[in-house]
């Protein structure tokens, strides 16, 4: 037995996890979740949700080149330009998604 009695605090086991100790299982844990998420990465077109959605918003394909980028900006910018009759907004969200791509990886 444990502090007080309780058997869940300390190094105790949980009944349910066999003979598996509390460190024992953390450590499983993370392996497998590192393991999960690696593999995830190496997918062939894995690119994180926010990647994904400026490429969508900038109308360009993964991969792209910086040259392609730079030359979609400046169209969708004359387009999007608040002093062009453009909304603030969608120059704004030109602007983030500009940033994502150019300082991402491609």
């Amino acid at each position: 037995m444990s502090l007080n009695g309780n058997p869940f605090i300390g190094s105790q086991r949980f009944p349910d996890f066999g003979d598996e100790t509390d460190e024992q299982r953390s450590q499983r844990i993370l392996k497998e979740v590192v393991a999960a998420s690696t593999a995830r990465a190496k997918e062939k077109n894995y690119l994180p949700p926010d990647i994904q959605a400026a490429l969508k918003f900038m109308e360009l394909e993964h991969p792209y080149t910086q040259e392609q980028l730079r030359t979609q900006y400046r169209k969708m910018a004359t387009k999007y330009h608040p002093d062009a009759g453009g909304s603030h907004d969608k120059f704004n969200a030109l602007q983030t998604a500009y940033e994502k791509l150019s300082y991402g990886s491609n």
